[in-house]
């Protein structure tokens, strides 16, 4: 398992992200950290964590998913 970044979305544009987010082994479900959504979001988007400041991903972009074969 490897960390993560979690992308907020919301009618297609960023509203938050956490990032850098660990893996947590061996612990109980009823233990396991929630992460909340800074506000209303249709989607989240999961990354490798370093994607969003890497990419210089900011509240406000706008998010374009293309899907199909590559």
């Amino acid at each position: 398992t490897l960390p993560i970044d979690l992308i907020w979305i919301k009618d297609s544009q960023v509203v938050g992200f956490d990032e850098n987010l660990e893996p947590q082994g061996n612990v109980l479900d009823s233990n396991l950290a929630t992460y909340s959504s800074p506000g209303e979001v249709d989607n989240v988007l999961e990354v490798a964590a370093g994607t969003a400041g890497r990419m210089g991903i900011k509240a406000g972009d706008r998010v374009s998913v293309k899907l199909g074969a590559h």
